[in-house]
């Protein structure tokens, strides 16, 4: 069996142990005690669990797999416990006689489990190190790897004295990675829970990704007859877009849970029972320097609590996102990179593979994002599912020999042993043709891992999740040297004022926020600015300790990096814009406006959350009204406030701007001419001062022409609600208890090459200059 072919000293090490476990049931059968070898002792985990063939061997026995334990049943063969027993004592008596390796007898009942590693698990085996240098066939595989680690390493007699076996890992080592191993490969157990996956699926707005997912594959059949994508494969694109669009939230810092402002990280908080409840084991510490107070940020690890909390960074993002892919029926699995990030893999049935897929990034199928497009080092990638374990680290790397000389943490063959152990004791109640389709899909990775890949354009950029200072400190804006670009810094992440000189260059000034410390910055432009299309630019950087511009006011006193990038752009004109960061609830705006044909199109820029002030508070009323023909909005029970620019108060917003006919003398929101579709989004939470949605009321007004179309809704974490765009106050049930609501105007259709101005929303006449268009109104609790 597998147990023989291990070395004297690594064989006569796990016999005495197996004889143990057999002879204390033998010897004491009525004591349960001696039934149940609890998974996570330590003396099973580093002496037995590694060992080729000790598990099968347990296996054979009779034992079964419990949550957390092998027990043995009352209902087990004692007489196959013994006869199995006899066969390693016969063993073990004839390799202490001659010291020599000898065939260990097949099991006395050909119909029981073999003993042997299951093929699914050796695959494993083979999948995980494709480039390991071939050993020997008279040497044991580095067997000093899989004895007890405490013992000095040593070569046995039958290897040749010119190839020692290599040092085996520190126990600390070993044991450090056996219980990431284990903890990871439980935790996804959790994902499999009916009631958690129901709550899940409460959450995901299931029709609407499933309906999106058939427009989409019947686009790209139209493009391409030959397509053979499934509708499950266009389904997870549109999760992974809703997923980071409209569900998750990155987390640099969170607001203030008094003033909403800013806050910065400052050590670590003790974690509460609550906390350790759902997996928080560490607490960040988020203080507002203005209020003197303390906003705790768990990071919790228990993804029941992440549906409700949603947000995080990638930890979270990608705990929760395998969870949704389980509950949309996608066989999906976790994944594990050394290096400080996890993401998830999805099954494509339609492909025969595993795709990457990065809720943090929106990106599905870029496997050398990490490695090629972050600088990443990698060294050991796991994937975990329900089934198995596999190292996937060579899908994730063009450098495999590089890749190999970074796994140093633990010896090859221990992790092989390791991997098989794991899998045999969760395939052991697999059936036999769900083993052969693990079987089949390994085969495939092992073909797929043999072949570095090159990377494809879409792996080439840094990190986009996260702050500029957060990727640069840990080494993830891209690979040194790179001169790759990131498309969202350059507008959304600082503030920009805009000239157009006389020869026709476009001067743009970027104030980015650093840490005095980093040394190396990505700035990006994009190659569209709107419809203007951007003909060339030359970029400069230089630091400094202040920054002054407009009429000499300091915008900003601190560490500053200053980015200058001369921009020629073809048939448009900027209108001079200047924005300073509003800390007021939690806002920050910046963009770089293009104008071209006479319209406004506003670049994407950082989404604006309104949460309720104190006043609002106190009166338990948020109310938002927008004049379209003022272009502001008034929080009416916040000593009605203005906020100029109806861009200020958006969420989201993709391809919409503001338009004024001043022939006809209208004004009103459209999308960009050229765009097939446009889309606005404003969201209001009200968890950050301890409140709660009572009821909620919306009044919109759009106005549509031709084949245009508009379809307002309205959103929570339990539920969506459409309504219309009629200029009546809707009352909308469903949501109360929630933290946050989302309204949301999709504009859609029209005929011609005016199909952009067929769906308008606040259309009004600019002389009614009193006439608010647009109002919500949230009814609070206290949470």
């Amino acid at each position: 069996s597998a147990l023989c072919e291990n070395t004297n000293e690594v064989f006569l090490d796990v016999s005495k142990l197996l004889l143990t476990y057999a002879d204390n049931i033998l010897r004491n059968p009525n004591e349960e005690k001696y039934r149940s070898i609890r998974i996570g002792n330590p003396t099973f985990s580093t002496k037995l669990l590694p060992i080729r063939g000790a598990v099968e061997c347990l296996f054979e026995m009779g034992f079964q797999e419990a949550e957390t334990h092998l027990v043995f049943p009352k209902s087990a063969s004692v007489d196959q416990l013994r006869r199995v027993r006899e066969s390693i004592a016969a063993e073990r008596d004839q390799r202490l006689g001659t010291g020599q390796r000898t065939s260990c007898p097949q099991s006395t009942n050909p119909s029981s489990r073999s003993a042997s590693v299951p093929p699914a698990a050796t695959a494993s085996a083979v999948a995980s190190a494709p480039q390991r240098p071939a050993q020997p066939a008279t040497q044991a595989p580095a067997q000093s790897a899989t004895r007890a680690p405490e013992q000095p390493a040593t070569q046995t007699p039958a290897q040749p004295a010119t190839q020692p076996a290599p040092e085996p890992p520190s126990l600390l080592s070993s044991m450090t990675f056996l219980r990431t191993l284990q903890s990871n490969f439980q935790h996804v157990m959790t994902y499999e829970s009916p009631e958690l996956q129901r709550k899940a699926l409460s959450c995901i707005p299931r029709e609407q990704l499933c309906s999106r997912a058939r427009g989409r594959l019947q686009q790209a059949r139209k493009a391409d007859p030959k397509c053979n994508l499934a509708e499950e494969d266009m389904l997870l694109l549109e999760l992974l877009q809703w997923f980071k669009g409209d569900f998750f939230s990155w987390v640099d810092s969170l607001p203030c849970s008094q003033c909403g402002g800013q806050t910065q990280s400052s050590g670590s908080l003790s974690p509460s029972a609550d906390d350790l409840r759902w997996d928080a084991g560490r607490v960040e510490n988020h203080y507002c320097n203005a209020c003197r107070l303390t906003t705790r940020f768990p990071r919790y690890n228990n993804p029941e609590k992440l549906l409700e909390t949603r947000r995080g960074r990638c930890g979270e993002w990608a705990n929760c996102f395998t969870l949704c892919c389980r509950a949309m029926g996608l066989e999906a699995r976790y994944i594990w990179d050394s290096t400080d990030h996890v993401w998830t893999e999805v099954f494509s049935h339609s492909e025969h593979r595993w795709l990457h897929c990065d809720p943090c990034e929106n990106a599905c199928d870029k496997p050398l994002l990490y490695e090629v497009g972050w600088g990443k080092k990698l060294s050991y990638i796991l994937a975990f599912s329900k089934d198995q374990v596999v190292d996937v680290t060579w899908r994730y790397s063009c450098k495999h020999q590089e890749v190999l000389s970074r796994r140093t943490q633990v010896q090859e063959t221990w992790l092989l042993h390791t991997i098989n152990g794991l899998n045999a004791v969760r395939q052991q109640a697999l059936s036999a043709e769900r083993k052969r389709e693990l079987l089949e899909r390994l085969v495939v990775e092992l073909v797929e891992f043999i072949s570095p890949k090159s990377p494809k354009p879409g792996e080439l950029g840094g990190r986009v999740s996260g702050s500029l200072a957060w990727r640069a400190a840990r080494g993830e804006t891209g690979a040194a040297g790179s001169d790759k670009l990131h498309p969202e810094d350059a507008v959304s992440k600082f503030n920009a004022i805009g000239k157009t000189t006389r020869d026709g260059k476009l001067f743009i000034l970027a104030l980015i926020t650093v840490h005095p410390h980093t040394d190396s910055l990505v700035v990006s432009t994009r190659t569209e600015a709107g419809p203007a299309v951007i003909l060339s630019h030359s970029m400069t950087v230089w630091y400094d300790t202040t920054a002054v511009f407009g009429d000499g006011d300091v915008v900003l006193r601190t560490v500053v990096v200053t980015v200058c990038v001369h921009v020629v752009l073809r048939g448009a004109a900027v209108r001079q814009w200047c924005c300073t960061n509003r800390m007021t609830h939690g806002g920050h705006h910046c963009s770089l406006e293009v104008r071209s044909r006479g319209c406004w199109v506003s670049q994407k820029a950082a989404g604006f959350v309104f949460i309720p002030t104190e006043s609002e508070k106190l009166v338990k009323l948020f109310q938002l009204q927008y004049n379209v023909t003022k272009d502001c909005y008034y929080r009416v029970h916040n000593d009605q406030e203005e906020i100029l620019g109806w861009e200020k108060g958006t969420w989201k917003n993709e391809s919409v701007f503001r338009k004024e006919e001043h022939d006809w003398q209208m004004v009103y929101l459209a999308r960009a001419e050229g765009s097939s579709s446009g889309r606005v989004c404003w969201r209001v939470v009200c968890a950050p001062v301890g409140m709660k949605i009572k009821a909620v009321s919306v009044r919109a007004i759009s106005q549509t022409f031709h084949s245009g179309a508009v379809r307002w809704s309205l959103r929570s974490a339990q539920t969506t609600v459409e309504f219309l765009g009629d200029g009546k106050m809707h009352s909308l049930a469903g949501l109360s208890g929630s933290t946050e609501l989302v309204v949301e105007a999709e504009l859609s259709g029209g005929d011609g090459d005016s199909a952009w101005q067929h769906a308008q929303l606040f259309r009004q006449s600019m002389k009614e200059t009193e006439t608010c268009s647009f109002e919500i109104l949230v009814e609070m609790e206290e949470a």
